[in-house]
This record gives structure tokens, sequence and C-alpha cells, in this order.
């Protein structure tokens, strides 16, 4: 018997005691979340089904047990553990903070809370106990508890087609341009897909723990609920449109992954996560593009860099997107994706266009995947075919094929300077790469470029701003610094970094043992029909 015990109404639960000898029960603190797991019999182990986040603040309450990421151990067999888990002290790409405070309440990854207490149960499973006052909010795709669920407060904002939680923490205007941004893309989306809605999108969004150094860092769970957590102090309190340009495209991008579900299939031997993925950021485009010309204007910009940076990857490839291996599947997935997704929009402009496509996928019984995607794209012939051919199953010339399918359907590229942004980062890459030993990266910051390299990158240690290359300022002469490190790279020589120690320029060497690549050659849409 199932005892799903989330809901998505914001009222006091009234929790019925656990029926069965096995089950996992859930209960907030204000220290965090403490879970009682009571097993079918007694054990000396108690294993999580998958590793839980490196940085998880897990503490045994029972005497004789000890915690790792990978499950509980006691010196006796017992039948129930007891585990505390503190807020994650930083997120960990790719893995998910098992607990975060959001405002006076908590959100939890369910998922990551499972251990093997021998009845094979799910996250539907799971008793929550939200103490008195307080709500469950889980998502709107079923199974609504596979993904991180709000416990706490009633502080939701909810709308005729979305529901926020938002941390006081997060500044008004951020907080206004987010939901903004949910309820308008929701609502696009609504209207050009004209299939029932999955449920109301959820969006929690919090601030990250001090010890974090990332600016924000989100995603979507299965459940359909979007997450957002932002470095507070490094928002300002006035509206900054650095913040909104990262936010707007976020929320409308995760938006279109609840309306997906969880109905994408693989397919064997063939890469098909670019689909999701292409077409959660084309339809963000199309989402934003259609709320002012200056919104557009934003748009075709994000796409022609998109195109770019495809049509550069590609260049090295013959296989196609279908058939890359994983490496370069996931390089490719955003920018390759969202090309065949605006291919495929121009392909079906006189018979629905994408929403079409989409609608057809979505409302299929059994799941979609890229097979069906390309059946009914093959239900509407045009000038586009060869262009999309050549970017899925390869070709010697995919770049000369999408250009020439985008030109016969109307649209109209020009090639444009890659800019000063691109140029900078193009020059500090193969120094990073060179000189660090772990977790490296350039944080853009109006205009300036700051290093995320910690004690890990030899002389470019320290996580400061780079200023200069070889005396070459970026922001004067970012295309002679790179000219300056490529030259460097292929000699296998050094150059001097310009660092900003205070107030003043520090000048390290740092040598180059990779080559050195320029930026992704770009360009500027000039007409779309």
């Amino acid at each position: 018997m199932r005892r799903v015990l989330l809901t998505l109404l914001l009222s006091c639960l009234a929790v019925p005691a656990l029926a069965d000898p096995a089950g996992i029960r859930v209960s907030p603190t204000p220290e965090g979340v403490r879970v009682d797991y009571r097993l079918a019999g007694p054990a000396s182990r108690l294993a999580f089904p998958s590793a839980v986040s490196p940085e998880a603040r897990m503490t045994a309450l029972d005497e004789g047990v000890t915690v790792a990421p990978d499950g509980l151990t006691s010196l006796q067999p017992r039948a129930d553990f007891s585990l505390l888990f503190g807020p994650d002290r930083v997120r960990v790409d790719a893995t998910y903070p098992v607990v975060s405070r959001l405002g006076e309440g908590w959100m939890i990854h369910l998922p990551s809370l499972l251990a093997d207490v021998g009845d094979g149960l799910g996250p539907e499973d799971v008793v929550i106990e939200p103490g008195p006052g307080w709500a469950v909010v889980a998502g709107p795709v079923e199974p609504s508890a596979d993904g991180f669920v709000y416990v706490g407060p009633d502080v939701s904002s909810p709308t005729e087609g979305t529901r926020t939680i938002i941390d006081p923490a997060v500044p008004v205007w951020l907080t206004d341009d987010a939901r903004a941004a949910l309820e308008t893309s929701n609502a696009f989306f609504a209207e050009g897909l004209a299939i029932p809605a999955p449920g109301r999108p959820v969006l929690l969004m919090g601030a990250l723990p001090p010890e974090d150094r990332s600016t924000y860092v989100g995603d979507v769970t299965a459940n359909g609920v979007i997450n957002l957590q932002f470095a507070t102090r490094m928002l300002p309190a006035g509206r900054d449109s650095r913040f909104t340009d990262l936010v707007v495209p976020f929320v409308a991008h995760e938006t279109f992954h609840v309306w997906q579900g969880n109905g994408f299939r693989d397919e064997e031997g063939i890469n098909g996560r670019w689909l999701t993925e292409g077409s959660a950021e084309y339809f963000s485009l199309l989402a934003q593009a259609a709320q002012s010309p200056e919104a557009a204007g934003r748009s075709r910009q994000v796409l022609a860099r998109r195109f770019g940076a495809c049509l550069s990857a590609m260049d090295l490839k013959s296989e196609g997107l279908l058939h890359l291996d994983e490496a370069a599947a996931q390089a490719t997935r955003y920018d390759c994706g969202t090309v065949s997704q605006w291919l495929a929009d121009l392909q079906t402009r006189s018979s629905g266009g994408l929403f079409g496509i989409w609608r057809g996928l979505l409302t299929r019984p059994d799941g979609y995947g890229v097979s069906e995607f390309r059946a009914l794209l093959a239900e509407h012939p045009s000038a586009g075919d060869a262009g999309q051919a050549a970017l899925l199953d390869g070709s010697t010339e995919i770049r000369g094929a999408v250009v020439s399918a985008l030109d016969a359907m109307g649209a109209r590229l020009s090639p444009a300077d890659p800019g000063r942004v691109a140029w900078a980062q193009a020059a500090l890459w193969p120094l990073l790469n060179s000189s660090c030993s772990g977790q490296r990266g350039i944080r853009t910051d109006d205009g300036r470029f700051f290093l995320d390299t910690g004690d890990r990158c030899g002389s470019l240690s320290g996580d400061l701003q780079a200023v200069s290359i070889d005396g070459q300022r970026f922001d004067v002469s970012a295309e002679a610094a790179f000219h300056a490190v490529e030259a460097a790279c292929a000699s296998r020589g050094a150059v001097t970094v310009g660092l900003m120690d205070g107030e003043t320029v520090r000048e390290v060497e740092a040598s180059c043992s990779r080559a050195a690549s320029p930026p992704p050659p770009a360009y500027t849409i000039a007409s779309i029909p």
C-alpha cells in the first residue's frame, strides 16, 4: 500500500503512524531534517541506493552507529536507524544537496534520503511529519515526490498556473523577475502547446550556503520542481540586469522541462538528450522573444551564439549529433540541440511550427524519443531537410549544409566579431588548463574576469581578477591578449598575466602546454521568416 503523504495543498497534515514494519519517516528540526529508518529486520548496515552528496552534513543519532556517504554501519544488528541531515556546505555539480535552508523551512531532496529498508520503497512512500502550522509542497509531475519538496511555513505565492516559494534573503526585484518569468513562460507554453498542463510548476528559490563560491546553481528535478539558489552576498539591493539576464532564461528553460515531464525515452546507440535540452533552450528563447522587441533582439543574439558554437564543434566531427561519443554529446547538446530545434521550427513553419511537433510528442501515451521526433518532421518535407539530416546523421560538410538550409528557408546570417569576452576567455582557458590540478573556472562580472583557482593553479591561484596578458589589457585589446597566448602555447612557452591583487596589479608568469583555440565564429541573425 502506498503511503503518499505529500500534498500540494498548503495545510497542516495529519500523519498516521507507519502501518508496515519497514518505513522511512522525515521530521524537520531547527538543525536540519531528522530521518528515522525502520528496517524489515535487524541489520548491521543500512545502505543508500546511491552516494549522497559528499558535502552532506550527516550525524548518526544512535550509539554505536557510524555514517558515510554510502550508508550507515552499526556495531550491533538493529532494526532502527536515526540520522540528522544538516544543510549541505556547498552544492556540488551533478549532485543534489540533500537538505538546504529555504527561509524558515527546508528544501529536501527526497530520493537522497532513501535507503534499503527491505521493502524497496520509493520517494512516494516516505512519511513526512511537517509539524504544526507547516506544510509540504511537492512537484506537479508524477511521482510528485521524486525530487525536491519544500517543508516549512505556508509562504508560497500561488497563481492560476504556478507556485513559488522564495527565501526572504533574495532581493524583492529578483523575486519579481523570477516569478514573472515562471508565469509568462508557463502561459506561453500552455497557449502554444494547447494541451492539458502537467500541473502547476513549482519554483523554490533560496540562498546558497556562505561557503559556496558559485554565483547561482539550479535545475529541475523529475517531479517538476524548479530549484534555484543564489549567492545572496553577490546580489545588489537594486535591480541589476546581469542577474535578470541569468534568471529569466533559466526559469523559462526549466519550465519547459516541466511540460516535457518524464516521457523521454533513450534509444540504444543514439545520443538523444540534445532533443530535450535543445528544445527547452529554444522554447525559452521563443518565450522571451514574445515579451518585447528588445527581448526578441536579445533572443536572436543568444540563438546566434548557440549557432556559432554548435557549428564550430561540429567542424571537427563528421559523424553527426546522434552518433557522438558521450563527452562530445554532453558538450554539444545545448548548442546543437538548439540549432536542430531552430531548423525544425523553420521546416514546419507552414504547418504549425515546432509547437505542433512537440504537441504530437507530448501527447504520445508511450513516451517519445528521437525516432518519433524525426518521424513527425518527415511528415513536413521542406528545404531544410538536408541541413537537419547533416546535423543529426553526419556529413563531411555539416556547416555548409546547415547554413544552406537556413538560407533556403529565409534565415539570413552575417559574420560578426566574437567580442572581447569570448577573446578573453579563449586566452585564459589554456592557461588554467595548463596550470590547475583541480577545479578551475572563469567568472565574468560586469566585463571583468575573475579566476576560480583556489590554491590549485600554481601562479594563477588566489581567485583573483585577471586584467591583462603580456601587457594587453582585456578591456582594450582582448584579441591581442589571445594571440599572445596562442603563440606561447604553440611553442610551449609562457606569458605574463596581470592579476588585480587589492588595489595593485601583480604580474605572474604562467606557462602553457595546451593548444589555444580561438573563440567560435560569431554570427548575427539579420532576419528570421
